[in-house]
């Protein structure tokens, strides 16, 4: 008997203990990866970790998972995810009401969308800067900080300056009203050119044109002015010029322009903001179809001044990443006898099924070397464009040139057509164009 009662009391005591034990409650659930970027179609696997109010883990909780958006990607009872179409979804797993949630983004496959025939739609021009150090680089090609005004019996607002010391001993500027890559041909005017020749001779001249369509010049010497060549900034003072064939009429010239500068990290490729350079009246539409086998066909038509110029080309394509094709092409010029290859990468930034950015790049460097390129070496290319942007020698390592283009799927949604159209890998146009502008105003 008194061993039941003993028993009887022992159990008294622990239900007691296990009655005054209070369930440790939830505090968080952490969700790994916490971030995924998926092809649509494609899986990935989210794990969640619960934790409580002591910090301590709690692995035997229950989770239930959910996604945002059903239509872009769903998720099983495991935490596995499915691509279902492009976007963004949240991941949420939930414990005993805590929740933690993960971002999923959902992208096209490039070889699920490229298939198909495109339009190209529109066009851009870049460069793009690496450097082995951090630099801050001078941008000659767009509107600068700041006016020299020219007013009297001549007014003028100059927002654009190309120059600087050309070398040792000579000094040139060139101040617009416009950037010189939109000038097919021929000085832009008004034009202010500050030259000086150290310890010779300085002047300043401004060349206009008239409203009857006649060319006037008005100069002083010598030229007063102050450049800062760390921060691409002149200053020209309150300087009066005449008219240099009568001296009958005057113009004022003052103000402080400087270059629009761009900081370029070390080992980043930096784009080199360029606008568009127009070309005239041309008119180009481009085609691409592309097969799912692996063939490609492609028509690109410029008409200009009423005359038409076709180029035609077809080849194969293979992936060479996620993103950008291998592609090599034969092709044609209806202006040009035989047939001509290239074997190049294009690479694709898809925003939905219809539209899509596609981009050629090139080291410019590397192109533009040999027989009867313009440089002699890569060394002598990196350090002209060194000079051009105003960077330390000896800090850039490549210059790469990228076409950007927009294709537009035939059928397909349409995009409002305000770019401009192009032809088919224009860097060559880039490059003269460079050429001409480093020749005719050195930087510095």
């Amino acid at each position: 008997m008194k061993v039941f009662k003993y028993i009887w009391m022992l159990s008294i005591i622990a239900l007691f203990f296990w009655a005054c034990e209070e369930e440790v409650a939830l505090d968080a659930v952490s969700i790994f990866p916490a971030d995924a970027t998926i092809n649509k179609g494609d899986t990935q696997q989210f794990s969640a970790t619960v934790t409580d109010v002591n910090g301590d883990t709690v692995s035997d909780a229950t989770v239930e998972w959910a996604s945002s958006d059903e239509l872009v990607a769903t998720v099983d009872e495991a935490g596995l995810a499915t691509g279902v179409d492009a976007g963004d979804a949240a991941i949420t797993a939930t414990a005993d009401g805590v929740s933690g949630t993960a971002s999923l983004t959902v992208e096209f496959s490039l070889l699920d969308i490229i298939p198909g025939t495109w339009d190209v739609v529109g066009m851009e021009q870049a460069l793009l800067l690496t450097t082995n150090s951090t630099q801050t680089a001078f941008n000659m090609f767009v509107k600068g900080e700041g006016a020299v005004s020219v007013t009297g019996d001549y007014t003028a607002e100059l927002t654009y300056m190309f120059g600087g010391e050309s070398d040792e001993n000579e000094t040139v500027f060139n101040l617009t009203e416009e950037s010189i890559w939109d000038s097919d041909e021929g000085a832009l005017l008004p034009m202010l050119i500050i030259h000086e020749i150290q310890g010779e001779t300085s002047g300043m001249l401004l060349v206009a044109e008239t409203s009857l369509g006649d060319t006037i010049f008005y100069h002083v010497e010598p030229a007063v002015y102050d450049y800062d060549a760390s921060t691409g900034i002149l200053t020209v003072p309150e300087t009066a010029l005449l008219e240099m064939e009568t001296g009958a009429s005057s113009i004022t010239v003052s103000g402080t322009l400087g270059y629009t500068t761009f900081d370029v990290p070390a080992y980043t490729a930096t784009k080199v903001d360029l606008p568009f350079r127009a070309e005239g009246e041309e008119s180009v539409e481009t085609t691409v179809t592309f097969t799912a086998e692996g063939g490609f066909s492609r028509v690109s038509t410029s008409t200009y001044e009423g005359e038409t110029e076709m180029e035609t080309g077809e080849g194969s394509w293979e992936l060479e990443s996620d993103s950008c094709l291998l592609m090599i092409e034969t092709y044609t010029k209806s202006d040009e006898p035989g047939e001509m290859t290239d074997t190049f990468v294009i690479c694709f930034n898809m925003i939905s099924e219809d539209i899509v950015n596609a981009y050629f790049e090139g080291n410019l460097c590397e192109e533009d070397v040999g027989g009867d390129k313009e440089y002699e070496s890569e060394a002598e290319c990196l350090a002209d464009h060194e000079q051009m942007f105003a960077l330390d020698e000896g800090s850039l390592v490549v210059v790469t040139s990228r076409d950007s283009m927009v294709f537009e799927r035939q059928g397909g949604s349409s995009l409002a057509r305000t770019g401009h159209s192009m032809g088919w890998k224009r860097n060559g146009d880039l490059k003269s164009v460079l050429r001409s502008l480093k020749t005719a105003y050195p930087i510095r």
